[in-house]
């Protein structure tokens, strides 16, 4: 079973780690809000969520990848950038995955007590910033998207390009009176220099039409974005 977040007993203290190329380690905590001990595993991929972590070539270690969690207690883990495996890119910054993977003590089974018992995986994005980036944070990137309002084969679509070399993670968007969108296409997660589109309702007239953007920042937190009013005027996609 796989989650974006902790469930259960276990949890980790942050929801994403932002690893700039300046720095050689970062750190994150794990909890146990439980009344028994835990197994956890812990590895990193980029984007291969099935494969085994042994199969699995980055430029990461974590340390310890594998640990006891006593009940009622917290783990400090290390993250450490070795540089080695496939070259990153320069200008613009890369995904990966960091993999949390509690596994439950052992519990007797019998014909009249039957258990059921799953291995909870959690995992979260850590974000490499190679140095060429300078100091831009995503609060910068989110101003750098570009809102186009479109008209593809009749239907009415907002494309959002992302300018910016940074991933941006949209979690909703509202535009005019009333309109909310929120079942975003990637989970809202834009990669540096693309776009994502989402069916809106057409608009008939051309006026301005004011928006405000939710988006999660680098420390986890949802903030707002309010981007200059979008003209409604359709451009016509062939």
């Amino acid at each position: 079973m796989t989650t974006e977040q902790g469930i259960g007993e276990t949890y980790l203290n942050r929801t994403r780690l932002i690893f700039s190329q300046k720095a050689n380690d970062e750190s994150i905590s794990i909890i146990n809000e439980g009344s028994k001990p835990a197994l956890m595993q812990l590895w990193i991929d980029k984007e291969e969520p099935e494969e085994k972590p042994e199969h699995i070539y980055v430029p990461f270690v974590v340390l310890p990848p594998v640990a006891r969690l006593e009940p009622k207690s917290s783990l400090g883990i290390r993250v450490l950038f070795t540089g080695k495996g496939p070259p990153l890119t320069a200008d613009s910054e890369s995904l990966f995955w960091l993999n949390v993977l509690e596994v439950p003590p052992k519990m007797p089974v019998s014909e009249d007590n039957p258990v059921l018992q799953m291995a909870i995986r959690t995992r979260i994005k850590i974000f490499y910033r190679p140095n060429t980036l300078g100091d831009i944070t995503s609060s910068d990137a989110v101003k750098k998207l570009h809102f186009s309002y479109v008209k593809d084969c009749n239907k009415s679509r907002l494309q959002i390009e992302n300018r910016s070399p940074l991933y941006v993670t949209l979690t909703q968007i509202k535009y005019g009176e009333a309109h909310w969108e929120n079942n975003l296409p990637h989970d809202g997660m834009i990669a540096p220099f693309s776009h994502i589109s989402l069916p809106v309702i057409q608009f008939t007239d051309s006026r301005k039409l004011s928006m405000t953007v939710s988006y999660i920042d680098d420390y986890g937190v949802i903030s707002e974005y309010h981007p200059a009013e979008l003209n409604k005027t359709a451009a016509i996609i062939q």
